[in-house]
């Protein structure tokens, strides 16, 4: 792993080669970004991972200073940093990265191949990825990495398993991404009850084949997530229900089914236009054109320039249009007055919208608060708090310097609650 001390200054972002640890399943990213002083020296600290599900495009690189800045806010906290220690990690999605092999080349971990897609990309491992298959990896990423934290460094303590304390997670997902974060935290819920129940029928008699090789998947599901426990979650402007209602999604749902071929064509269009152009002068040009940032500006460069990266989001979006409708969680993820019948608290949730946001309905956004949200001054805490942005955050908030850095410092907060109420 990977390990930097910083005095007074945001820790530098590292961003690894697909060559690095750890092993790439067929759904993983080919980047990786730590931020790190890592936690070693400084006596006894509660263990945190921040770990950042990206949008669509999902190139981490849009995050930067987001997730930058984010680190410092919770390493320098005057009350916070002494007895808690924070690493930020967060990975671009399947199938935008320029850089290295494309996922699902041979040696992925044992891990990953149970979950191997079964649709469109997920039986040979090759871009376009579902939205199902994007989960998985996401999925597989975190506890990979939480695994790797459990294993320890050599400079601190080991953790999970093998270790004194489990460490605590806070799975972020902005757009599309607070989607598969919440469906990240079902999976979780799912594997404690599979695990809850295997011990209550441990002693009973295996009735046949079929009924042994369910449990030895539930078991091989539950060890994977061991280590880690997700204490709470910060949804950025999310697409979590009924994502075609919104005025984007119901100008992409009618451009796709005119063109049904339309990932397959802006992609080519989009090789065929900056083949030929060095990414620092599309960067330029971009950063004209968009009045993008020149950070921002080059991640839309090599995402057009990417081997797949036009095809892969219009194909995903697709995927999202029609997956993305109904509220599609219960109580184990949403919260309820009652303990949980799985043994472990739920995760305390937090939800950014934004006005008049383009990728999210007023109407659809309004009935999630309605149904399952609650201000900071109800009295159902045990509910998710879900606040609206009025100072006009847009929905791609990481494009912006000033945003990112104004978001950060929301998201600080609510990870701040979380903290408080794990130490209390």
């Amino acid at each position: 792993m990977i390990s930097r001390r910083h005095a007074n200054r945001p820790p530098t972002i590292l961003t690894l080669p697909p060559t690095g640890p750890p092993p790439l399943p067929p759904t993983s990213p080919t980047t990786s970004s730590f931020f790190a002083e890592r936690w070693s020296n400084a006596g006894p600290r509660k263990r945190w991972l921040i770990y950042l599900v990206t949008g669509n495009p999902g190139m981490i690189a849009y995050y930067d200073l987001f997730l930058s800045h984010l680190h410092f806010l919770l390493t320098a906290h005057p009350t916070l940093a002494p007895g808690n220690a924070f690493e930020v990690f967060g990975r671009s999605l399947s199938g935008f990265e320029s850089r290295g092999h494309e996922p699902g080349g041979g040696g992925w971990p044992a891990g990953a191949k149970a979950r191997k897609g079964k649709g469109k990309g997920g039986a040979t491992g090759k871009p376009p990825f579902g939205l199902k298959e994007q989960i998985d990896g996401v999925e597989w990423a975190l506890w990979d990495h939480v695994k790797g934290l459990g294993e320890g460094d050599g400079d601190g303590e080991r953790v999970g398993r093998g270790g004194k304390e489990e460490t605590n997670i806070i799975v972020i997902g902005h757009s599309v991404g607070a989607y598969m974060a919440l469906e990240v935290v079902r999976r979780w819920r799912e594997s404690l009850r599979k695990k809850k129940a295997a011990k209550t029928s441990a002693q009973k008699p295996v009735a046949n084949v079929g009924e042994k090789r369910a449990g030895e998947l539930a078991d091989a599901d539950v060890q994977e997530k061991e280590g880690g426990r997700i204490v709470g979650g910060v949804c950025l402007f999310p697409t979590v229900t009924h994502i075609a209602k919104s005025s984007s999604g119901l100008k992409l749902t009618m451009l796709l089914d005119m063109v049904p071929n339309l990932p397959l064509i802006a992609s080519l269009l989009a090789t065929l236009l900056t083949f030929f152009v060095p990414t620092l002068i599309l960067t330029e040009l971009l950063a004209l054109a968009l009045g993008h940032p020149s950070d921002a500006a080059r991640v839309t460069a090599e995402f057009l320039k990417s081997p797949h990266g036009v095809q892969q989001a219009l194909h995903m979006a697709r995927d999202e249009l029609a997956s993305i409708n109904h509220d599609a969680w219960d109580a184990e993820v949403w919260g309820a007055a009652d303990p949980s019948p799985v043994g472990a608290p739920r995760p305390k949730l937090f939800f950014l919208f934004g006005q008049q946001d383009h990728w999210v309905a007023d109407e659809t956004r309004d009935e999630l608060i309605k149904a399952r949200g609650r201000g900071r001054k109800d009295a159902e805490k045990w509910r998710p708090l879900m606040e609206v942005d009025e100072s006009g955050i847009p929905h791609g908030f990481c494009i912006d310097p000033n945003h990112s850095i104004t978001v950060a410092e929301k998201v600080a907060r609510y990870i701040e609650d979380v903290v408080r109420e794990e130490s209390a």
